[in-house]
């Protein structure tokens, strides 16, 4: 077709290796060259899966604009390609590929509306005097060299081609919502007031003259308006019936489902004149609650007879709960230092953990250099307390001020390690299946380990000794620090590869190990570790391990 019809030729065909592209012979014949992408390599053929990128984007917009079944996608396809080969394009100077091949630009009065409401002439050679002389139809695009429109039969469901079409461009047959007809479309009556009634399905059958629709329309009446809308006033002879017209004249036009079109018990009452009518609006429909809204609302009056307190009573706990309760609301942990220092088990708890910092060599007490800054500190208190309720300790913890850090001064690079859920919900399904051991441990003050490689200065804690006129010179990283997170995990990762373990590449927070042939599986989440394995004396060896490295304890799982 190149060569007939634009007087070219072909010298080169790629193709991404599919079968149907394997014409050795016609390649032969013709002196074209076929050239070949990897298979599953289509960026070695850029330009026409960027193409078919195109066509399928806008294949996609149309379909879902029109609302048409996925049994239509190569329609959809050819109509794209249509339109593209006629739409303007960056690369070729803001003309179409029509324009640049036929060196004329294209006509595009033909366009319409892809999916839209047809109506198809039928042939008057097979059609009797009181059939329909039009075949309600979908639009599914322009067929190759015939002047004509292909369409689909809604009731038939037959493709066919038509040059006898009538389209309806802003009705979309397989949408949810169709547009109402607009009212500029109707005939005009200034003179007239309206009433407003249901539009029917069908106006020429006998149903839709009982049942409206659920669309309405404005339709002039049949009455005079000097004489006024009265229960028992006739229409003008001379005037064209209206389906759906109810013969008492009820006024009645908010709710059509409840209104009967025989029934003789509704209003007669007169209505005002036509003049005033024109002027007055009438009120907007009140919306009203799904009725299933119900189910979930209730009131006072409802459930005052199911109170709790009716049920449920102190004096049936027992001496466990009944201290769990008192101490849910009577324990209240200190907000500041001030208030800390006057309780001797919060102080003790303070002491703990400076010595826990000391011991660890957190921090040196310097003299703060010109032209650094140094950030705050503030110590955090909470309660422990045990299942039963009892108090299982005082926990006082120093945290820094992280969020006083600036970036490229006090820290550089940040980092949690947070196993996936993915993994964790895989190593318990693997556990459970393989009938392994699973243990649980913490890692008590586990930032503590981590070393700053930053210059970082801190304002000495509250009750710290000997601070006066000193700032804090950290070494290691703090609780509340920005990179705390990632130093920590860093020493926990240089140690536990020292151990033999492997990191995994897929998760970081996961280090397998191999113990004669048997693996075991540490699974990091902060400062909480998970081990599992397939006999209980590797994971007492791995715990070993990291008691020895780490202040740690292990927790019931």
């Amino acid at each position: 077709m190149v060569q007939k019809q634009y007087s070219k030729s072909v010298k080169i065909i790629r193709s991404d290796q599919g079968r149907e592209f394997y014409m050795n012979e016609f390649y032969h014949e013709q002196g074209i060259e076929h050239q070949m992408s990897c298979v599953a390599t289509p960026e070695q053929n850029g330009r026409v899966e960027r193409k078919h990128q195109h066509i399928l984007n806008v294949a996609r917009a149309l379909r879902f604009q029109s609302g048409i079944p996925l049994q239509f996608w190569s329609d959809c396809i050819l109509h794209a390609v249509h339109l593209i080969n006629r739409l303007p394009a960056p690369v070729l100077q803001n003309k179409s590929p029509y324009e640049v091949l036929h060196q004329k630009p294209p006509y595009l009065g033909h366009l319409k509306v892809f999916g839209c409401l047809a109506y198809a002439s039928t042939l008057s050679s097979g059609r009797t005097k009181f059939q329909t002389r039009a075949r309600q139809c979908l639009f599914l695009g322009y067929p190759m060299g015939i002047k004509g429109y292909k369409l689909f039969d809604l009731t038939t469901h037959d493709i066919f081609i038509s040059r006898d079409v009538v389209l309806y461009e802003d009705i979309l047959p397989f949408k949810t919502s169709v547009t109402p007809a607009a009212e500029d479309d109707l005939p005009s009556f200034p003179d007239l007031p309206t009433v407003h009634f249901p539009q029917a399905a069908d106006p020429f059958s006998p149903d839709s003259q009982a049942h409206g629709g659920q669309h309405s329309i404005s339709v002039p009446p049949l009455v005079d308006p000097s004489i006024g809308n009265q229960g028992n006033s006739t229409p003008d002879p001379d005037s064209p019936p209206i389906p759906g017209q109810q013969d008492d004249g009820s006024s009645e036009t908010d709710d059509y489902r409840d209104a009967e079109p025989d029934s003789q018990d509704s209003d007669n009452d007169e209505l005002p004149p036509g003049d005033d009518l024109e002027d007055e609006e009438l009120p907007p429909r009140t919306r009203k609650p799904p009725v299933w809204h119900k189910d979930y609302i209730t009131s006072v009056n409802q459930i005052s007879q199911y109170c709790m307190a009716n049920y449920v009573s102190y004096h049936q706990f027992t001496a466990q709960q009944k201290r769990f309760a008192l101490n849910l609301t009577v324990l209240m942990d200190p907000q500041t230092y001030k208030e800390a220092a006057k309780e001797h088990h919060w102080i003790k708890a303070m002491e703990e953990e400076l010595n826990a910092l000391l011991e660890s060599q957190t921090w040196d007490l310097v003299t703060l250099p010109p032209g650094k800054r140094a950030i705050g500190c503030k110590w955090v208190y909470k309660t422990k307390l045990k299942p039963d309720g009892a108090v299982e300790r005082y926990k006082a913890r120093l945290v820094a001020k992280g969020f006083t850090q600036i970036y490229g001064i006090d820290f550089l690079d940040t980092f949690s390690p947070v196993a996936k859920i993915n993994t964790v919900k895989t190593l318990l399904a693997v556990a459970a299946a393989k009938d392994w051991f699973l243990h649980q441990m913490d890692v008590s003050n586990a930032f503590l380990h981590g070393d700053l490689d930053e210059e970082v200065y801190m304002t000495p804690p509250p009750g710290l000794e000997g601070s006066e006129g000193k700032v804090c010179r950290l070494k290691k990283s703090l609780c509340g620090l920005k990179q705390a997170s990632r130093q920590w995990f860093a020493k926990l990762t240089c140690s536990l590869l020292k151990n033999g373990f492997s990191q995994s590449a897929s998760d970081y927070s996961m280090f397998t190990k191999r113990v004669q042939g048997r693996l075991v599986v540490l699974l990091v989440y902060v400062d909480d570790i998970i081990l599992a394995g397939e006999k209980l004396d590797d994971l007492e060896l791995v715990k070993l391990y990291l008691k020895r490295s780490y202040r740690s304890r292990i927790l019931e799982f």
